[in-house]
């Protein structure tokens, strides 16, 4: 909430799902008056690709964690980067896949300014830009993160 408080009218940020903390942004974007600031209930997985294909990009965000000191490794990502989007990715770690791949822009957790400041950097760059990030992004996860791909890596590391 902090992030969209942060940007212009002209932005608009979709939430998608029930998770836990869904009443909490919901009020908090109340009591801030967020009118660009839209949540949507949970959707099948099958819809997901659909329904990022209504947006400019893909925000997944998280607080710093232990968790993510050797990577990351999130269903929504993976879905992010099927989706054909840039991803903006708002986690600390010290190895990630949208950095890897050049298929988004990273900043560290907890830092809704620089969430600010990457939201306008991809406004501002030229769409054949944002479109390569996407399609980067949705080629590595074909080659590389499909189940197939997956289990003949797991498959490999027992041969």
């Amino acid at each position: 909430m902090d992030a969209a408080a942060l940007c212009g009218d002209d932005t608009a940020f979709v939430l998608v799902g029930d998770g836990v903390e869904k009443p909490r942004l919901v009020n908090r974007a109340k009591k801030k008056g967020l009118k660009r600031v839209f949540f949507l209930p949970s959707v099948p997985k099958r819809a997901v690709p659909t329904l990022t294909q209504w947006f400019d990009c893909s925000y997944i965000g998280a607080l710093e964690s232990p968790l993510y000191d050797f990577g990351l490794c999130m269903n929504k990502l993976f879905d992010s980067m099927m989706s054909g989007k840039p991803i903006l990715c708002a986690i600390t770690t010290p190895d990630d896949i949208v950095t890897r791949y050049q298929c988004g822009v990273m900043v560290p957790s907890g830092q809704p300014e620089r969430v600010a400041q990457a939201i306008q950097e991809l406004k501002t760059m030229p769409p054949e830009q944002r479109n390569a990030m996407g399609e980067r992004g949705q080629s590595a996860a074909r080659e590389r993160y499909t189940y197939h791909q997956i289990a003949k890596q797991f498959a490999e590391l027992f041969s």
